[in-house]
């Protein structure tokens, strides 16, 4: 068993050991990160304040959340977070606006924030559509161009349909 991180050491270890995270929802999954010695957890509001989850996950650095549809305004996430905190959370996490996860920082909360996609409806059918974007031009503009994709070389093709093979060499 190792001591549990707070949010100081955390940044410290930045760009010096991998930590390690994972997400778990019961308790004997809990207890089994504790043994496999994991650093930070996602842990379900429930979870978290069980009266036994202390027991047996005492080092792991434990974070819980709540996304901003269910939490409401910045002032209630800071009620709940506060709640959360209190309650024996390391941390929370956070899904709301920029502004609100700055709200809960300059309160003192150790707040992890959201940076992924954010996209609300895919592009048709297949899902959303990867887009690269080329850097700003001299003059300022940007243009989008859709990623392409080079053909497979023929030795990747298959062997069993004959119209991906390579033609046959001729042979005298």
């Amino acid at each position: 068993m190792h001591p549990k991180p707070t949010v100081a050491d955390l940044r410290a270890l930045k760009g010096r050991r991998q930590l390690t995270m994972l997400r778990y929802f019961s308790l004997e999954e809990a207890e089994a990160a504790e043994q496999a010695g994991i650093d930070i957890a996602s842990v379900p509001f429930e979870l978290l304040t069980h009266p036994r989850y202390r027991e047996v996950a005492p080092s792991i650095f434990s974070m819980t959340g709540k996304t901003h549809l269910e939490a409401g305004t910045p002032e209630d996430y800071l009620r709940w977070s506060g709640d959360a905190i209190n309650r024996g959370a390391d941390a929370v996490y956070c899904s709301g606006s920029l502004r609100t996860v700055e709200y809960l920082a300059r309160e003192h909360i150790p707040v992890v924030g959201h940076v992924g996609w954010s996209r609300r409806a895919p592009l048709g059918p297949g899902g959303s559509r990867p887009w690269a974007r080329r850097p700003t031009t001299r003059s300022g503009s940007t243009r989008r161009s859709r990623p392409t994709r080079a053909p497979a070389p023929s030795r990747w093709r298959s062997r069993s349909c004959p119209s991906r093979s390579p033609p046959p060499s001729a042979s005298a």
